[in-house]
């Protein structure tokens, strides 16, 4: 593989953000994740105080995010929020015998 350098001049500032959760934590119902670790945090947009990312431009993002739930509950749900609205859902089930 060979990999150039490429001359691109553009004013868009750079955005990327890796944060995990290190620890075991309950949360209710409509309550915010809240991360305890921020990995990267390319052009500072991530916001550790509030726990969210405020994007500097409009364009296109690509976020990937995973849970894992371990409750005596019947199920998680987990959304990504935009501009105070649901834009994608994950649901995790209990698994039944």
């Amino acid at each position: 593989i060979h990999l150039h350098k490429l001359n691109i001049i553009s004013d868009t500032p750079a955005a990327a953000f890796t944060v995990a959760a290190t620890n075991e934590f309950s949360i209710s119902n409509g309550q915010r994740f809240m991360y305890d670790r921020v990995v990267t945090n390319v052009g500072g947009w991530f916001d550790a105080n509030d726990n969210q990312f405020v994007c500097p431009t409009d364009g296109f993002y690509l976020f990937s995010y995973s849970f894992l739930a371990q409750s005596s509950s019947s199920g998680a749900d987990v959304d990504l929020i935009v501009g105070g609205n649901a834009i994608v859902g994950m649901y995790v089930v209990k698994n039944v015998p």
